[in-house]
């Protein structure tokens, strides 16, 4: 009886090491895929994501490598979020309501690199004139003593503020900013 009781426990464990050993198998084939959003490149999410505009209305820093955008109702999350567009034609992320089209933002930046972007604008075409761009100071219009903490706020959240947009492509949730515009001017596309 004892024979019996070892043979079943021994046919168990080896039953769940497999199984275990199975899923971890797959964990990491997946992972090292390229259907894991981490994996898949810029260029293949230019090529074939869904494409939305976003609203720009600054950035938050930059430095000699790029800037960080700042945008309006678009957020990189540290994780999964649906987008949507709304009735002014500007795509929004939303955490609550489930959509057809979402992305990771563990995976996604608003930053975005010189190297991986060509300039492409009249006034803006290279990464100096943009940075002397960045470099002025932003005009307070209208001064109300009554808006201080709002200019306040503004001079603490933004480098540098200004009305744009940027196109954005999502394609297996991985979301990659392909151009971005100063005003109505295209300044920056992905390369």
């Amino acid at each position: 009886m004892n024979t019996d009781i070892k043979k079943k426990h021994t046919k168990l464990i080896l039953s769940v090491f497999i199984c275990l050993s199975s899923i971890c198998f797959f964990l990491l084939v997946y992972i090292s895929s390229p259907l894991h959003p981490r994996n898949i490149s810029y260029e293949t999410v230019a090529k074939r994501g869904d494409e939305f505009v976003i609203r720009l209305d600054g950035i938050s820093s930059y430095d000699e490598k790029g800037f960080t955008v700042s945008t309006e109702n678009f957020y990189f999350p540290d994780g999964k979020v649906s987008v949507f567009v709304g009735e002014d034609g500007f795509a929004y992320t939303d955490y609550d309501k489930k959509g057809e089209v979402s992305f990771n933002g563990k995976y996604s930046s608003p930053f975005i690199y010189y190297d991986g972007y060509s300039f492409c604008g009249e006034e803006y075409k290279t990464k100096e004139e943009l940075e002397a761009f960045f470099e002025l100071p932003d005009p307070i219009y209208n001064f109300d003593i009554n808006n201080l903490s709002t200019y306040i706020q503004n001079i603490i959240h933004y480098e540098k503020q200004f009305v744009g947009k940027a196109t954005v492509k999502i394609y297996r949730g991985k979301c990659v900013i392909t151009e971005v515009y100063i005003g109505e001017e295209k300044v920056l596309k992905l390369k």
